[in-house]
């Protein structure tokens, strides 16, 4: 009963109406901006444009104007209150900013080749897109890198500088001094090249003159100098004599002629030639055979290296042309002669033979066995070079093709045996069947009518000329007839 009451009651009250604000006013420069309150269009701004009666509370405010920036802003609309929205609208950006940084400042900037400043440096109104950067600086490596562009936003370039090499010169008066640079060996003056910018230590040193030395800092302009050390050719001299002195068991025999002459030069006031000599004579001290190892390292001191190491190549030559002269002496080449019928009759009037001559050709031999064969039946042997006759027949005779083999096998005295054969064939025929001439195989008699019937039902034989049947021979290497 009482809910229904106040549900009565709630339906019998007047209406409130919502709380509402004052004015709100929008302005934009340039004016003729779409607006939007809360999702919905509202019209163009102008100088007059404001509307009345917004509910209190926050409300999302958004202007569009071509060829602008669009704006958006949230405005809170207070009971009986005015508001205002200003905009002065930002023009779209269609191009972008580098700016470009290097450790050390003042490199030279290049943009795909053309310079634009030096470091630290911003670029503006750049187009979109990707260039290729370059940053150059007196005594430092080239930078190069790439830089993507894009409209309203600024891209930067960051070159953190490697220091460069530098040139380097240094001669001596004379030439031909050794040069040490950090204490490792680069060669002999004159010498150019390139070094690392910094703190280095330069030696030059030579049998017979003061060695000099000298540390400084290297900068990009890099280095030129030239020494004209003292001479000290006595000095040199004194520890020319220790060094022969201490490789006397390897007999430096030159080293002490050099020295002499040295002495002589030195006398006279030749002092380049002394002081030539004197160094000549230590290395032949040092190296009685010249070949560019020291005594002490030697295979053989007094031996050139050259020479021990081309020795195993000449024993090794001349061991192959012993064997190779060893091998031809004892080669030996077996031949076969074989002579064979091409044909026979089934009933001959006597019995056939083959001829045959085998041999072994070249060098001696410790066993020779020749052994022929009949349709692969062993019909003979031999043992000893020369000509031979075999039967291959009788008087009665089996008819078809008959193959004759003669192998030959001979065990040389060194490397083995060495084999040869040669093969032949022949055929035996009737007045029945007979052989094609031309083919030399058999086929049946054939009568005058083409059906191979002669009068009185016999068969036909096929004339052929016999004399032609009994010719050619064969080498070794055979070949297999028909």
């Amino acid at each position: 009963m009482a809910l229904s009451a106040l549900i009565l009651l709630l339906i019998l009250m007047p209406a409130v109406d919502a709380a509402v604000g004052e004015a709100f006013k929008i302005e934009t420069e340039p004016m003729g901006a779409k607006i939007w309150i809360d999702g919905n269009y509202r019209g163009l701004s102008d100088k007059d444009t404001v509307f009345y009666s917004f509910e209190t509370g926050d409300h999302l405010v958004r202007l569009e104007l071509d060829g602008y920036e669009p704006y958006e802003v949230v405005k809170t609309v207070s009971e009986g209150a005015s508001e205002i929205v200003y905009h002065k609208f930002k023009p779209i950006q269609t191009t972008g900013q580098i700016g470009f940084y290097s450790v050390p400042t003042g490199a030279e900037i290049y943009l795909d080749g053309r310079y634009v400043g030096k470091t630290p440096y911003t670029m503006d109104k750049v187009e979109p897109g990707t260039y290729t950067v370059v940053i150059k600086h007196r005594g430092y490596e080239d930078w190069t890198g790439s830089v993507n562009v894009e409209a309203g936003k600024l891209s930067e370039v960051n070159a953190d500088m490697v220091l460069a090499d530098v040139p380097i010169s240094i001669k001596t008066q004379p030439e031909g001094f050794d040069l040490y640079i950090d204490g490792e060996y680069v060669g002999k003056t004159p010498y150019t090249g390139t070094i690392s910018q910094g703190k280095h230590t330069f030696r030059a040193e030579k049998l017979g003159y003061r060695t000099v030395e000298e540390t400084f800092y290297v900068g990009f302009e890099g280095v030129v100098r030239m020494y004209v050390p003292e001479t000290t050719v006595l000095e040199a001299m004194a520890e020319v004599e220790a060094t022969i002195t201490a490789n006397l068991k390897y007999n430096p025999a030159l080293a002490k002629q050099l020295l002499r002459q040295a002495r002589e030069a030195y006398d006279l006031k030749d002092y380049d030639t002394a002081i030539n000599l004197t160094q000549q004579a230590m290395n032949a001290a040092e190296d009685v055979d010249l070949d560019g190892v020291k005594n002490a390292d030697d295979i053989v001191a007094g031996i050139e290296n050259s020479k021990i190491y081309v020795l195993p190549f000449i024993i090794a030559f001349v061991l192959i042309v012993l064997f190779a002269a060893n091998f031809m002496r004892h080669r030996v080449k077996p031949v076969i002669v074989l002579e064979v019928p091409k044909a026979l009759r089934a009933e001959g009037e006597s019995p056939q033979y083959v001829k045959l001559s085998v041999d072994a050709k070249g060098g001696a031999y410790r066993a020779f066995v020749c052994t022929v064969y009949l349709d692969d039946e062993s019909m003979e042997h031999f043992v000893e070079p020369g000509s031979y006759e075999v039967l291959i027949a009788g008087t009665h005779r089996t008819l078809g093709d008959h193959r004759v083999a003669v192998e030959l096998k001979i065990s040389k005295t060194r490397y083995g045996v060495t084999t040869a054969r040669s093969e032949e064939t022949y055929t035996v025929f009737d007045d029945e069947n007979i052989i094609d001439s031309d083919s030399m195989s058999l086929i049946e008699g054939e009568g005058a009518d083409g059906t191979g019937i002669g009068a009185g039902g016999k068969s036909k034989p096929k004339r052929f000329d016999l004399g032609a049947l009994f010719s050619g021979t064969s080498g070794a290497s055979g070949t297999k007839g028909k």
